[in-house]
């Protein structure tokens, strides 16, 4: 570090009970673990994608999104897409802000989940054996 000589005013007649020791060394800034995962979301089959969209064209946040240092993020881009019934990742990119710099991050990222699940039927006897299924 070179300190020597850089405490000019630090003699005997402004500190009188105070003994500078000046050691070498370095400091150790470990990086922020940073979490970030997408919801978890289900609905009932109606023929039209389940996607991080909640009821409208605004995306559903993040489930979790925890350790950047203040001022500083992400912006996050979804793509996972369910249609029929089933699950498949809620998948997502992210693009760290600006100023938000990479290596003083370990990020930490998880995709959340989206199920379609299937629609309740209801049969009628029409009779004649015949069978009507109508679905809710």
């Amino acid at each position: 570090m070179g300190l020597p000589g850089k405490f000019a005013n630090a003699d005997t007649n402004n500190f009188t009970n105070v003994t500078f020791v000046v050691t070498d060394g370095y400091v150790d800034i470990a990086k922020a673990d940073v979490t970030l995962k997408s919801a978890d979301l289900t609905k009932t089959y109606d023929g039209i994608a389940l996607t991080n969209k909640n009821g409208g064209e605004t995306e559903t946040p993040l489930a979790t999104e925890s350790g950047f240092a203040e001022g500083e993020g992400a912006t996050y881009s979804f793509s996972g897409s369910q249609t029929v019934v089933g699950s498949s990742a809620n998948a997502f990119s992210y693009t760290l802000n600006e100023g938000t710099k990479a290596e003083n991050y370990n990020i930490t990222k998880a995709e959340g989940t989206l199920t379609v699940t299937n629609r309740d039927a209801k049969y009628r006897d029409h009779g004649q054996g015949q069978l009507c299924r109508r679905y809710l």
